[in-house]
């Protein structure tokens, strides 16, 4: 009744209402036509079904809450074609023929066959008064799959891009329904249905899935002019087919898998496939409907615009957590080393595709990236590279600052802005970064982690690694290795945490498409429905790890050589003495074979400390051993870090050791003090802090200002025993650990109590 009102007079004359009202028509699931039938002819038997556990495996039910039944409702589709007609007027044939071949299949093949417009947004398929509205709001529906033909051209470049074949048949019952059954039973769809179910072996292989899951698109030069010539020089949009078939999980391969086999799982043990007839046998091998992908942004958007995108079905709750079971499934990120190299820390990361095609895949607005963290022991952040801001850009990375721009592969990142990003970004005619799907003629880049088996060296040109990581000899067959080398000062003590998160939407590419959200109104709607939207990304993977603090440092002394040291870690109250931090390294007897000796400020002299006299941070001290040609002393391994303080005055917010500089009634008081670090340090980053004065305030006194009031000196003095004389250091030389030295106090420093302050980093 529905279709005959709509070739009426009287429904045309309710078109202007329905416009004006923005209500809408509510689509019929049930429709029956010469082509096709909508989902809702199929529940009657294939919905209330169960397997052998008593899990639901409802066919039309799983379907529903997929993104295949929802392929027109998705709104950033709605947005995507619009802008692309925006954009590109000239290619409007083209976009609603592309665009509709595969989201809205039974509308765009009915039109064709009845000689219909092709026509998505207006007066177009998505409009509640054209005729192929049911048929588009079905989305990829049951007998457009059930009805692609085994034509020969499956899986080949004549069989892609929306090239399925579904016949014409003069006898409605003749339409067959494939699936994966030999001998199925036929009287009863025959008589309910008029669809004849046969056995279609070729349901069951990937080659039916790259009918629209490999994809090519024409695209435009900056006129506007159409620069593709043929079909094999047309984009790759996506070319998910071609990836599997280039990978070990294609068939033959050594990890053989099909599509079906992840997205359609099979249920184990025997089921019915349908209620009717009672006595149907139960069959073994059943492919689950669930057709589960990666977009849980767009489930999450469905589900909470129910009204405004006219959604019926329900259960997205459940196959959100299905897809993200799923996605958790997707790849791996194992630590393989993680070590000190001086002050830097050095950890390296393997991540590992476990998917049959590239990761991300499909449509080149996805991506991928690592957020790396570490942390020290306090929990405070060292350093952080992928840090997803609250309005899903991610910290650093190119794109999501400027659109036109894109953040580059690595092989080793050094900086917190520098992010791993496994994407596609596209480019124009021009050789500029596009978002624009038919600007776009080739990848500028195409860091997509390959499956297993892929070979960059040899796939063909479609499926190219493209960008620097065509010549990182760490990212092929299925694999990536990322060396982080961070600059941690004189940190220790380490939780490494690494993830791998993804995005269906980058930030980028959305800017680029919100730019649109003033002229195209489906633009501006998906825009207001991401804004409001609950997901923003979705962890796949992640790995923790430590590196604990072990006070390993060492130092060698040669016999009858004086050396100038400092006590590089904070030592146990119950080893801090002369005799338990070095007298368990040196023979000898002390005071005879070795001594160790402090300089005292007041008496302008040198003292040498007795065996039980403690070791502290902090200080110089100097040491001599003539009992050994070479001595080698390291600290008691119950040895920390050294206490920080933390303050404004401190030029590093992870805090600063204090040393206490005596000041005496002299123009010139001598200090022989000591780094208390592990790692290299540098006086441009040390502060003096006071009581009074100038560098009492927030931000206390660098040694040049200190210099300048007559408080402290900007340059200190370490002893070279390789060349038996004094060194200067000042500026950004570095300090070793172990390394005392001579620091002076000025004649304006008396009375203030002057604290020099030793940053960590």
């Amino acid at each position: 009744m529905k279709n005959i009102l709509r070739q009426t007079g009287m429904l045309a004359s309710l078109a202007s209402f329905l416009i004006v009202s923005n209500s809408h028509a509510a689509a019929n699931a049930s429709f029956e036509d010469t082509h096709f039938s909508g989902s809702g002819v199929c529940v009657d038997c294939h919905d209330g079904l169960t397997d052998t556990q008593g899990n639901d495996i409802s066919i039309i039910k799983n379907w529903s809450t997929s993104m295949m039944a929802n392929s027109t409702r998705d709104p950033y589709w709605r947005a995507k074609v619009a802008s692309e007609l925006h954009r590109n007027p000239g290619l409007s044939d083209e976009i609603n023929d592309k665009c509709s071949r595969c989201h809205a299949p039974m509308a765009n093949d009915s039109a064709k066959k009845d000689g219909a417009p092709l026509e998505i947004l207006g007066s177009g398929f998505l409009n509640p008064i054209n005729t192929y509205y049911d048929h588009a709001l079905d989305g990829v529906s049951c007998t457009v799959c059930h009805q692609i033909a085994d034509d020969g051209n499956l899986g080949t470049l004549d069989g892609v891009s929306g090239k399925y074949t579904i016949l014409q048949y003069a006898n409605a019952v003749d339409r067959p329904a494939f699936g994966q059954y030999l001998d199925p039973a036929t009287r009863q769809m025959q008589n309910n249905v008029q669809f004849t179910p046969q056995h279609g072996a070729h349901t069951s292989t990937s080659e039916m899935c790259a009918t629209c899951h490999d994809l090519k698109t024409p695209f435009v030069d900056a006129a506007g002019e159409l620069a593709s010539t043929t079909p094999e020089s047309e984009f790759p949009e996506q070319m998910v087919y071609s990836e599997w078939k280039n990978s070990a999980y294609q068939t033959g391969g050594s990890e053989e898998r099909s599509c079906q086999s992840c997205h359609m799982p099979k249920v184990s043990g025997d089921v019915k496939i349908s209620t009717r007839p009672q006595n149907l046998a139960a069959r073994p091998g059943f492919s689950r409907h669930t057709f589960l992908g990666a977009n849980t942004t767009m489930l999450d958007i469905l589900d909470n615009n129910r009204d405004a995108l006219e959604v019926t079905a329900t259960g997205f709750d459940q196959t959100i957590l299905d897809t993200r079971a799923l996605l958790q499934s997707a790849a791996t990120i194992d630590v393989l080393s993680r070590e000190m190299i001086g002050n830097q820390l050095k950890v390296v990361l393997k991540i590992t595709n476990h998917t049959g095609h590239k990761l991300p895949s499909s449509y080149p607005s996805r991506r991928a990236y690592i957020h790396f963290l570490v942390q020290d022991d306090n929990g405070s952040i060292v350093f952080e590279s992928g840090k997803l801001n609250a309005n899903g850009s991610i910290a650093g990375v190119g794109e999501d600052i400027d659109a036109s721009t894109y953040e580059p592969h690595y092989d080793q990142i050094t900086a917190e802005d520098q992010v791993q990003v496994y994407g596609p970004i596209m480019q124009n005619t021009d050789g500029n970064v596009t978002h624009t799907l038919l600007r776009a003629a080739a990848y500028k880049k195409d860091n997509r982690l390959t499956p297993a088996g892929f070979d960059k060296g040899s796939v063909p040109s479609d499926v190219a690694v493209v960008g620097a990581a065509s010549t990182d000899t760490n990212f092929n067959l299925g694999t990536d290795t990322i060396t982080y080398l961070i600059n941690v000062g004189n940190k220790r003590g380490f939780t490494i945490n690494a993830s791998l998160n993804y995005q269906t939407l980058s930030y980028g590419h959305l800017q680029d498409l919100f730019k649109d959200s003033a002229s195209v109104a489906e633009v501006a709607d998906f825009e207001t429905m991401f804004d409001n939207a609950n997901i923003r990304e979705e962890n796949l993977t992640s790995t923790a790890d430590t590196l604990p603090f072990v006070c390993d440092m060492t130092l060698t002394l040669l016999k009858n050589q004086w050396n100038q040291i400092a006590i590089p870690c904070q030592l146990p109250a119950a080893s801090n003495s002369v005799n338990a931090v070095l007298g368990d390294d040196i023979t000898g007897i002390y005071g005879q074979d070795w001594a160790v000796f402090e300089y005292n400020p007041a008496s302008n002299a040198y003292l040498q400390l007795s065996e039980g006299d403690s070791l502290q941070q902090g200080k110089g001290y100097w040491i001599v051993q003539l009992s050994s040609d070479s001595v080698v002393v390291d600290l008691p391994t119950e040895s920390t870090l050294p206490a920080l303080t933390t303050s404004t005055q401190c030029s590093s917010s992870s805090g600063c050791f204090e040393v206490a500089v005596a000041a005496l009634d002299s123009a010139t008081t001598w200090n022989m003090l000591g780094s208390p670090y592990v790692g290299d340090t540098s006086i441009d980053i040390f502060r003096l802090k006071t009581a009074s004065g100038v560098c009492a305030d927030s931000d206390a006194c660098t040694l040049t200002e200190a210099a300048a009031e007559a408080l402290f000196h900007d340059q200190v003095w370490h002893y070279d025993p390789a060349i038996e004389d004094y060194v200067l250091i000042e500026g950004a030389a570095a300090m070793n650990p172990w390394a005392g030295f001579w620091a002076a106090s000025l004649s304006n420093a008396t009375g203030v109590t002057p604290v020099l302050l030793l940053p960590v980093d």
